[in-house]
């Protein structure tokens, strides 16, 4: 089923932004990057660059950024725990700005990819609504008001119409 395909996807690609996160934050404040992956389970590729292992595993769920000190003991002065208390905050929560920042993009591609009608005259009654469509409107028609509200733009008529109650309403076109 491509939903799952496509929910697998999208969640990989949040898990990876998140890890990025603390990955760049550790590095930027020195602490030693054992191990960068992308999944759980066996290695399917892996490189070492410098001290950090890039891993692509098999078991497409999670992902990690293995830092040094950060689940154990140990005297590497670039250890996660003899980084400042500021420094290891700012790694812990740059995960999640990540996040963040992510949710913002998508939002922002999808504000901008939809077309915007800026103006009430109906060109297919396919982009106008059910409610359009059910009360015969067609190309050509203009909305005036919706319950009383002057419509000006497209998004007036569909924002009225999402918020339409049940019951009877009254439209000028």
């Amino acid at each position: 089923n491509m939903s799952i395909v496509f929910a697998i996807l999208l969640f990989s690609i949040l898990i990876f932004v998140h890890e990025l996160g603390h990955f760049l934050a550790a590095k930027a404040s020195g602490v030693q990057v054992n191990e960068f992956s992308m999944f759980m389970g066996p290695a399917i590729f892996k490189k070492q660059v410098g001290e950090t292992l890039y891993a692509l595993r098999c078991i497409p769920i999670g992902g990690y950024c293995a830092m040094e000190g950060e689940d154990n003991d140990t005297d590497n002065p670039r250890s996660f725990q003899k980084a400042t208390w500021w420094k290891r905050i700012i790694i812990l929560a740059a995960g999640s700005f990540m996040n963040l920042l992510i949710g913002i993009l998508i939002v922002a591609v999808v504000l901008f990819t939809q077309p915007r009608y800026t103006t009430t005259e109906i060109v297919h009654v396919e982009q106008w609504s059910t409610l359009a469509q059910e009360n015969g409107l067609k190309a050509g028609d203009t909305i005036l008001s919706f319950n009383g509200e002057d419509i000006v733009i497209y998004e007036d008529f569909k924002l009225a119409t999402m918020l339409l109650p049940d019951g009877e309403y009254e439209m000028k076109v």
